[in-house]
């Protein structure tokens, strides 16, 4: 399970990494809110996804304990999300 984990983590920072400028590449346009809220939730709804197919197959409370905290920086990323698209209208 403790793999698991690792995995959606590793993902998540690879999609984080994806946005993030690169020394010899053009710094990219700055995107506007909306399009950062699509970024965003398009990333976290895999996350989510799988942290509820985990939370279904693990037994252990230290593993509940951690498909809890993911589904939970996923809901926080979520509303600053929604926020962002709000922001704007």
């Amino acid at each position: 399970m403790g793999l698991t984990v690792f995995v959606v983590l590793v993902v998540l920072a690879a999609g984080a990494e994806a946005l993030l400028p690169r020394r010899n590449r053009p710094a990219p346009e700055i995107a506007e809110p909306e399009d950062l809220s699509f970024v965003l939730r398009s990333g976290l709804a895999p996350i989510r996804g799988y942290a509820e197919i985990l939370g279904d197959r693990v037994s252990g409370d230290d593993d509940r304990r951690m498909i809890r905290a993911i589904e939970h920086h996923a809901d926080r990323l979520t509303v600053l999300a929604d926020r962002l698209r709000t922001e704007r209208a």
